[in-house]
């Protein structure tokens, strides 16, 4: 469902790059819309135009074919102050000035708001003391770019953004160069805008697990076109599968990761269920196992520290963790493997 009263709104847009008979079509007829209080994730493989299209958006790159508003206003009658009291950019491989320090750069979020000349308001100093403790970068302030580590550096980028205040985010890649506490921390910042000050935002992502837990609408570039919806339908319709899975890794919708096709060098049942179950299966496929029912060897899971392998219905084998499990089963699969009388029994 569209929503009402769109703040940009794409019609018939063509993407593409190269001139001439070097001219690549990117995506064609894109009919989308975004509205206040969502975040929505970009997601698509690499090279597909996922950088194209928040470019264009931002009115960073000419729109070629169709029309892009924003507020209702085609971006084409906006010049770059009034895009720029509309959308904050946050681009992969933005050029700054090394130089300058961290506290400066955050500040020049506010020139759209008092201009290279103008003098800052205590709303001004307000916004820039905000927006550096929103993305946790108060300890950096006093250092110039140029010290910065890429992850460092990406968090002061955004909160260049935040300095802003626009009603409209757009970033691309912005978890790129951070380790998983500082992923989560950008994403819940994200969130939290969307939620509490009712932005929209778009961010690109190749972190797909990740946006499907936090995202309200998944944009999905595949077959030069884009897919809208809630990330849970993308993921029951096969269309996120179908456009992101490959030969070498599939989409499993029950756990909503993308695992790695292992060659299977044997089937193999397993009985039980829960978090030990889950994580057993993915030992198992790991080492070449797939799991089927109704096979030969069997393992159970007896409790949180015991398998139990049966083999035609008889006990041949008990393991305390997984990695026990695991040396049973090679061993199992060698040709001089011999049950031990220890564990030789009926099936519980």
């Amino acid at each position: 469902m569209k929503p009402e009263n769109p703040i940009i709104s794409l019609q018939k847009v063509l993407l593409s790059y190269g001139k001439g008979k070097a001219k690549n079509l990117l995506a064609q007829n894109l009919n989308l819309t975004a509205t206040e209080s969502q975040l929505i994730a970009l997601v698509g493989t690499n090279g597909i135009g996922k950088s194209t299209l928040l470019r264009t958006i931002a009115g960073l790159q000419k729109l070629q074919t169709g029309s892009i508003e924003l507020f209702g206003q085609s971006i084409k009658s906006l010049n770059a102050k009034a895009l720029a009291r509309y959308v904050s950019v946050v681009l992969t491989g933005q050029e700054e000035i090394s130089y300058v320090k961290a506290s400066e750069l955050v500040a020049m979020g506010r020139l759209p708001h008092t201009g290279w000349l103008g003098n800052f308001s205590p709303t001004d100093y307000e916004k820039v003391q905000a927006a550096t403790e929103q993305a946790r970068v108060t300890h950096l302030l006093e250092k110039p770019i140029y010290q910065l580590s890429d992850g460092e550096r990406q968090k002061v980028m955004i909160a260049k953004a935040l300095a802003q205040d626009t009603p409209i985010m757009i970033l691309d890649e912005p978890t790129t160069h951070l380790d998983i506490a500082n992923r989560v921390s950008i994403v819940q910042l994200l969130r939290t805008l969307v939620r509490d000050h009712n932005k929209c935002i778009i961010f690109s992502t190749h972190d797909i697990e990740l946006a499907l837990q936090v995202a309200n609408r998944i944009w999905l570039m595949h077959d030069q076109t884009v897919s809208d919806n809630v990330p849970e339908d993308l993921v029951l319709s096969g269309t996120l599968s179908n456009a992101m899975g490959s030969e070498l890794a599939g989409f499993h919708p029950e756990s909503g990761t993308f695992r790695i096709k292992q060659p299977a060098k044997r089937f193999i049942s397993l009985e039980g269920s829960g978090t030990t179950a889950q994580w057993t299966q993915r030992a198992l496929e790991r080492v070449g196992y797939q799991v089927q029912p109704d096979h030969s060897i069997v393992i159970e899971i007896f409790s949180d520290s015991e398998w139990i392998i049966y083999q035609e219905g008889q006990i041949i084998c008990i393991a305390h963790s997984i990695e026990h499990l695991l040396d049973e089963l090679a061993r199992i699969d060698s040709p001089f493997f011999l049950p031990s009388s220890e564990y030789v029994g009926n099936k519980k």
